[in-house]
């Protein structure tokens, strides 16, 4: 006797202890890889009979798996989508995660989706440095200053800041007003790179700025003697006596920027005399 399709599912109910056509197509189609296949026979369950545990859990495995092809195949956005749908059936599995961050990481995406798949990374509890650095990376480069620099102190608890990190970081602080903060990410470099001049004009501007002028004249002292041939430093040398109101100072230095520069001083009172006209 055949039995229409809707007379078999109520036959095939619970009650009557028999599987359901559409869990037996999706197993099989789990089975040999048709994970679309799959999907499309789960939700058709959940869908008549409402959600059910062994069931969900076929249903995210299909997900997942389709996930992963997805993926390698450069379609972020579709495996977006079904870590997504795996997730609203199932705890979260960082290793999808992972998958989804290494096709953003080759085929690229919009920042603001990287942004939030970082996030989710690190709620999952992926707390390694590189999620932490690659999330600071794409606030800094948006310019969200106050977000990057929440990372700041994950990232120094695990040694995880470079060189660029920390100057950029430092311009960040001093954008927000923190020179005192941005002191301390460069004092942090100079102890790396003691004799950078660059870096130490950098620091002697930031103590100007934060009114510690006595610091300030110490580090324009010791780049002098450190860089006695560098004219820069001693026009810098010279602008700083003169903003603080050391003339002297601010002419010595001038004078000796001068020299290195191979500019003469003109004697305005010893004017070439005129030719007689007799």
């Amino acid at each position: 006797m055949h039995l229409s399709p809707i007379v078999a599912l109520i036959l095939c109910a619970p009650v009557f202890g028999c599987v359901d056509p559409a869990v037996r197509l999706g197993h099989a189609a789990l089975g040999r890889g048709a994970y679309p296949t799959a999907i499309e026979a789960f939700d058709d369950v959940r869908n008549r009979q409402g959600a059910s545990p062994s069931v969900d859990a076929a249903l995210a495995s299909a997900h997942r798996r389709q996930l992963l092809i997805d993926a390698k195949a450069g379609k972020c956005d579709a495996a977006a989508a079904h870590l997504a749908s795996a997730e609203t059936l199932s705890p979260v599995v960082l290793a999808d995660h992972h998958a989804l961050l290494r096709c953003r990481d080759v085929h690229g995406g919009d920042d603001a989706t990287r942004v939030a798949e970082l996030d989710a990374l690190l709620a999952a509890g992926d707390t390694r440095a590189h999620i932490y650095h690659a999330l600071m990376r794409l606030h800094m480069q948006a310019g969200r200053d106050t977000e990057a620099l929440a990372l700041l102190t994950p990232l120094e608890e695990r040694f995880a800041l470079t060189a660029t990190d920390r100057r950029e970081l430092a311009e960040a602080l001093v954008r927000m007003g923190a020179e005192a903060r941005a002191l301390q990410q460069l004092n942090r470099l100079k102890a790396d790179d003691p004799m950078n001049p660059v870096l130490r004009l950098r620091i002697a501007g930031l103590l100007e700025k934060t009114g510690a002028h006595v610091e300030a004249s110490r580090v324009f002292e010791t780049l002098a003697i450190d860089y006695p041939k560098n004219p820069v430093i001693f026009l810098q040398m010279a602008q700083f006596y003169g903003r603080i109101g050391r003339s002297q100072a601010a002419t010595a230095a001038q004078i000796r920027a001068n020299e290195l520069r191979g500019i003469v001083p003109v004697n305005r009172e010893l004017r070439p005399l005129r030719k007689s006209r007799r």
